[in-house]
């Protein structure tokens, strides 16, 4: 069984509107969506045991545990991620984004990288 059509994805459209347990068949499904909607901001969420634009039918309230076990939505397969938003340090960096664009900030996200490389190896085993 694939994880794809189980992924959720979230968009982030003009306005801060959030569209959120959206799941795609397929890549081109998936891109298809983004043209047409066009957001700011895409968001990969956890894959669940079913496709998150059905999780009303597996939300519902059952009396008993073993049926509810069953029917409930939730997440089976996370990702450990780490979102470094580098125009959230306009204010502590000697020039800005809409002065020098994004050219500038690779040495910085370099940096990020090999320190989170580094804690997670040495810190907690990663290989």
């Amino acid at each position: 069984k694939t994880f794809f059509p189980r992924r959720e994805f979230c968009f982030t459209l003009d306005g801060d509107i959030f569209v959120r347990y959206q799941s795609f068949k397929d890549g081109a499904d998936l891109a298809n969506a983004i043209r047409l909607k066009c957001p700011s901001k895409i968001d990969i969420g956890p894959v669940y045991n079913v496709d998150p634009r059905k999780r009303a039918a597996y939300t519902s309230s059952v009396s008993s545990s073993v049926d509810s076990n069953l029917r409930a939505f939730q997440a089976t397969e996370r990702e450990l991620v780490f979102d470094i938003d580098m125009d959230d340090y306009n204010d502590v960096l000697n020039f800005t984004l809409d002065e020098h664009g994004w050219t500038r900030c690779w040495d910085l996200m370099a940096a990020a990288i090999r320190v989170l490389d580094r804690g997670l190896r040495e810190d907690f085993g990663f290989e």
